[in-house]
């Protein structure tokens, strides 16, 4: 069977628009107010947690105000640009490394035009307790830490992937209806995937798991998802095109002793 030059361009250029809609999948979130909630299904017999993205009416999403709404940790990733990073940044202060270095942060405090992420139990009972917020793994090219300033010059770590392990002491406790924003870290530019489980304190069998993802640095962005396309497209794609094999870097895992 013949192939002509144009029919070979045009299977190409069609295997480019199948990537590029394929990995349209995941909405960026680049600025405005939003918050990783969790909030309290109700089942009259029985009940679940669900961990979610609540973007408020400021949150700018694939780069417009949409005024707002709910999405999965699964279908959104947040965006932290180079105008976020830090050189000389001191990193063994924040849980981020030995010494200093560069670090690209997500500020606690409200920035136009970052992302101003937050961690809240707003959308459980009052009288449902304590929730906490556990690290469960980071994957990526650098160290992830989360902190805040506690206004004394010095930083309280909540979790970190670099100190002594991943372990228990990783967390954020909030009360039901609580709101709290902290400094977002990352040591390096590229993909990263933080595992977070949210859990009743009072009840642990209550509980979900997630995994926020960051793109780190302006010309970081999420895979391809799901990159198998019809077998026809597969031979047109294969013809004097590259392929590439994106993995994921495990890290050693951390902890801060300290715990605020």
């Amino acid at each position: 069977m013949r192939v002509t030059i144009g029919k070979l361009f045009a299977g190409v250029l069609a295997g480019l628009v199948w990537t590029t809609s394929a990995s349209a999948g995941l909405v960026e979130y680049s600025a405005g107010h939003s918050d990783i909630g969790v909030e309290y299904v109700d089942h009259g017999d029985h009940g679940h947690l669900h961990l979610h993205y609540h973007f408020g009416g400021d949150a700018v999403l694939d780069g417009a105000t949409t005024g707002g709404g709910e999405y999965g940790l699964d279908e959104a990733y947040i965006r932290v640009s180079d105008s976020l990073m830090v050189s000389g940044a001191p990193l063994n202060s924040v849980g981020l490394g030995a010494g200093s270095g560069d670090a690209w942060v997500l500020p606690q405090n409200n920035v136009a035009g970052v992302p101003f992420v937050g961690l809240a139990t707003e959308e459980v009972p009052a009288n449902f307790g304590n929730v906490k917020f556990s690290l469960e793994g980071v994957t990526g090219p650098g160290e992830f830490s989360l902190w805040q300033s506690n206004g004394l010059g010095g930083f309280d770590i909540f979790m970190s992937s670099f100190l002594n392990g991943i372990d228990a002491g990783d967390q954020v406790t909030l009360p039901s209806l609580a709101h709290s924003h902290f400094n977002f870290g990352f040591s390096a530019a590229g993909m990263y995937y933080v595992d977070i489980r949210a859990e009743s304190v009072n009840d642990p069998s209550l509980y979900d798991v997630g995994t926020l993802i960051f793109a780190v640095g302006d010309s970081t962005f999420p895979p391809v998802t799901n990159p198998v396309p019809e077998p026809g497209s597969l031979v047109l794609m294969g013809i004097g095109t590259l392929g590439f094999c994106g993995s994921r870097l495990k890290r050693r895992n951390k902890q801060a002793d300290a715990a605020a």
